[in-house]
């Protein structure tokens, strides 16, 4: 599944938990180009971003607004799961 025009997001009821929100394509249960936002990250899997739903999503367009605030996004967040991997709890695997 692929994931566009993405942004990080995070939760007020469950603080310290990332969440990926954009427009999915490739779900077997959500039509393509539906706003969704992912069960919180626990890892990633290579280019992968793995969620606790179990799900493998690949990031496509960074939503442009999101990359003009925080530019690099994709690597960012691909770091932020590398130092937080333990914490979130999740899997990590760069490779």
């Amino acid at each position: 599944m692929k994931i566009e025009m993405w942004a990080l997001v995070f939760s007020e009821k469950s603080p310290g938990m990332l969440y990926i929100e954009g427009e999915v394509h490739g779900h077997p249960k959500q039509p393509d180009g539906k706003e969704v936002v992912t069960s919180s990250i626990i890892g990633r899997h290579g280019e992968l971003i793995v969620t606790t739903s179990g799900n493998e999503y690949e990031l496509g367009v960074v939503n442009p607004v999101y990359e003009r605030m925080f530019p690099n996004a994709k690597q960012r967040l691909f770091d932020r799961i590398d130092q937080l991997g333990c914490r979130l709890g999740g899997r990590h695997d760069s490779s």
